[in-house]
């Protein structure tokens, strides 16, 4: 029997960072926003990402879905969390409202609708950062495009986030989005616990 090769002979070692010049547009393009939303997938999970992530939202209070190999990255509890793309609708909802959507690590697959209605909105505008070029744009428009390992781009874009956002900037909106949230949880909570026969 040949001898298996260790893991670190073929596969990459390193954590490919992103175009520094669309680190700063993305980051200008968050600055500008109103309604800002972060999508994020397995490549988060893969990278080791969640606590730049998790920074990076709460700090700025950017509301945050994940698509299903993303759930984790961020804690159900956290005050930014919204919930899964394939989960209850408010989360439908509340994406398609957003103005610039980021998606970190995630493909448009049908995991987010490929893109599309109902979870997203024709208008926005969106900030893709994967590590393989090739599902930059794929099913959706791209505005800026980030080619990087998740873990990466999100340490870049925390060295330069203070130069472009405020702490807090976006807690309006946040605030908004979670009450909304609240209140449509106790809206689908109810026929789930009812006792009314037949159901």
């Amino acid at each position: 029997m040949e001898q298996l090769w260790s893991p670190e002979l073929y596969r990459p070692q390193t954590k490919p960072f992103g175009d520094p010049k669309q680190i700063e547009k993305a980051l200008e393009l968050l600055k500008n926003a109103k309604k800002p939303f972060l999508i994020v997938g397995g490549g988060v999970m893969r990278s080791g990402a969640w606590e730049e992530l998790r920074k990076f939202s709460i700090k700025y209070k950017i509301p945050i879905g994940t698509t299903p190999n993303g759930v984790g990255a961020l804690g159900k509890d956290d005050e930014t969390f919204v919930g899964t793309s394939v989960g209850p609708t408010y989360m439908q909802n509340i994406a398609k409202t957003a103005d610039v959507v980021m998606a970190v690590g995630c493909k448009w697959d049908f995991t987010l609708f490929f893109g599309g209605a109902p979870l997203w909105g024709p208008n926005q505008k969106t900030i893709h950062v994967d590590i393989d070029p090739q599902v930059i744009g794929l099913n959706r428009k791209t505005d800026i495009g980030i080619v990087a390992d998740a873990k990466a781009a999100l340490t870049q874009i925390l060295e330069k986030s203070d130069e472009y956002l405020k702490e807090n900037q976006f807690s309006d909106w946040n605030i908004q989005v979670q009450e909304y949230k609240e209140k449509r949880e106790q809206l689908e909570l109810k026929p789930k616990i009812s006792e009314k026969v037949p159901i």
